[in-house]
This record gives C-alpha cells, sequence and structure tokens, in this order.
C-alpha cells in the first residue's frame, strides 16, 4: 500500500482538530495543542491515520494507487528497458508503476 506522507498525514490530523474544536467552540490553535503536546493532537494524528490508511486501501481494492504527478529518475529508469524492447505501453507502465511503489515519500524539503 501506499506509505501515508508525514505532511500529509499531519494536515489531515490538524482539519480532523480544526472540526472538532470549531463544533466544541474551543479557542485553542492546532499549534497550541501540538506545542503543549496535548493528548487530543495525538487523537486527532491517529484518527487521520485511520482514515486515510482506510481509504487508500479501499482505493487499492479498486485497482487505484498514488504515484507522483512527475515520473522520477526510479520509474523512468524502470520503463527504459520494456520501452527500448518494444514491450509495449502496458509493460512501461506496469514497471514505472512497480519502482513508484518501492519508492520512500520524499519529505518537502527533499522536493525543492
Amino acid at each position: 500500500m501506499t506509505p501515508l506522507s508525514p505532511t500529509a498525514l499531519e494536515e489531515a490530523a490538524k482539519a480532523i482538530y480544526e472540526t472538532w474544536a470549531r463544533n466544541r467552540s474551543i479557542d485553542e490553535t492546532w499549534f497550541g495543542v501540538c506545542h503543549v503536546q496535548h493528548s487530543i493532537a495525538n487523537e486527532a494524528r491517529q484518527e487521520a491515520t485511520a482514515a486515510i490508511t482506510a481509504y487508500l486501501a479501499q482505493r487499492e481494492k479498486e485497482g487505484f494507487v498514488e504515484v507522483p504527478r512527475e515520473a522520477t529518475q526510479v520509474m523512468l529508469d524502470a520503463g527504459y528497458y520494456p520501452a527500448t524492447q518494444r514491450r509495449g505501453a502496458k509493460s512501461v507502465w506496469q514497471c514505472m508503476l512497480a519502482a513508484a511503489q518501492n519508492e520512500p515519500v520524499p519529505s518537502p524539503s527533499e522536493k525543492a
């Protein structure tokens, strides 16, 4: 299954907390809750992890995977040989997808 991006997971936890806080008229910000390591921040992260994991697992059952918008060098390398052997687009695609699924999720600083 697609590994969870730490930054995407944190944004999902923040959205869960902000909805929870708004529905209960809580004034504490996400930053404030994280700064004091409040248990509600950990709960929000656990809920986000569970929801995202369930979503990705279901999408995978439906035949979808998450891949980068731009092909990485590893993906291009994986697709090169089948392309040069004229094995067809489907073969190239399968090799590139397999390579993408085995790559670690880059952090935002690595993308720059």
